[in-house]
C-alpha cells in the first residue's frame, strides 16, 4: 500500500512503493497492463505506419454523429485519467494503489478508444492532441510503479514526461473541442 502522507512528495510515494529486488519474470507477471498496453501500441503505430484502414470503421468515422459521440467518450476517457491527480492532491486520500491500477489500466485503453474516433493521426494540433495523448499513455507503461525501476532521476524524467504530456494533450482537446463546434 502506498502511503499518502502530506509530508512525502509524489517521487517519495513511488519510490517507495516499489520492491528492493525482482526478476524480470516476476515484474512481468505483477504487470500485466504493461503486456496488454505494449500490444495495443504495437498493433496502432502497425496500423497507423502501414496506413491500413478499416473501410467499414473509416466510413462510420465520417457520420457526424459517431464523430461526436467518440470525441465524447475520448474526452470523458482523458478528464478521468486526471482523477489520480486529483486523489493524490487530498489529504486523507484512500485508496491510491487501487486508483493507480485503475488508471493504468484505463490508460492501456487509449489505442483503442483514439482509433474508434480516427483512423488517422490528423494534421496539425490534431497531430499534437494525437501524439500528445498517445506519449502521455505509452509513458504510463513506462512509469516506475510498473517497470520496477528504482531510480529517482529515471522517476523524475517519467514524471515530467507524462505530466507534460497530460496537460498538452488536456489543453489540445479543449482546443480541439472549440474549433469542432465553432467551424462546423
Amino acid at each position: 500500500m502506498i502511503n499518502s502522507s502530506p509530508n512525502h512528495t509524489d517521487e517519495e510515494i513511488t519510490l517507495r512503493a516499489l520492491p528492493t529486488m525482482q526478476t524480470p519474470a516476476r515484474r512481468v507477471r505483477r504487470q500485466p497492463h504493461l503486456i496488454v498496453g505494449i500490444l495495443f501500441y504495437v498493433l496502432l503505430i502497425t496500423v497507423l505506419i502501414a496506413d491500413w484502414k478499416w473501410p467499414a470503421l473509416a466510413e462510420i468515422q465520417q457520420v457526424n454523429l459517431y464523430k461526436q459521440t467518440t470525441g465524447f467518450l475520448l474526452m470523458a476517457f482523458i478528464l478521468m485519467q486526471w482523477k489520480l491527480y486529483l486523489s493524490r492532491q487530498q489529504i486523507r486520500s484512500t485508496h491510491l494503489g487501487q486508483k493507480l491500477r485503475m488508471h493504468q489500466w484505463q490508460g492501456v485503453m487509449a489505442p483503442i478508444l483514439f482509433y474508434t474516433h480516427s483512423v488517422s493521426l490528423g494534421y496539425g494540433f490534431q497531430m499534437v492532441l494525437s501524439i500528445a495523448l498517445l506519449i502521455t499513455c505509452f509513458s504510463g507503461l513506462l512509469s516506475p510503479s510498473a517497470t520496477r525501476i528504482n531510480n529517482k532521476t529515471y522517476a523524475l524524467f517519467w514524471l515530467i514526461v507524462h505530466v507534460a504530456g497530460a496537460c498538452t494533450a488536456l489543453l489540445a482537446m479543449f482546443y480541439h473541442v472549440f474549433i469542432s463546434y465553432t467551424y462546423s
